[in-house]
C-alpha cells in the first residue's frame, strides 16, 4: 500500500507543462513546486524539472535557495 499525506496547510504546489498540446504529446519541459510555509519563512522547498534532461531532476540548488 501507498501511504498519501494530507496537503500542508501551510503550503502549496504547482505544476506546469510545455508543450504542443496539453496532453498524449511529450512535453518540451515540464516543472514542479512544492513549498511549506512556517513562521512566514519557507520551511521546506521541493523543485523539480522533466524533458530537460534523461530522467527528471530535482534542482537540490534552487531548493536551498529558497530555504535561505
Amino acid at each position: 500500500a501507498i501511504r498519501v499525506p494530507k496537503n500542508a496547510a501551510t503550503g502549496a504546489s504547482a505544476f506546469v507543462k510545455l508543450g504542443a498540446r496539453r496532453y498524449l504529446v511529450i512535453s518540451i519541459a515540464m516543472a514542479a513546486a512544492r513549498l511549506t510555509i512556517e513562521d512566514g519563512l519557507v520551511g521546506n522547498a521541493a523543485v523539480a524539472v522533466g524533458s530537460c534532461s534523461v530522467v527528471a531532476k530535482r534542482l537540490s540548488g534552487v531548493e536551498a535557495a529558497l530555504r535561505c
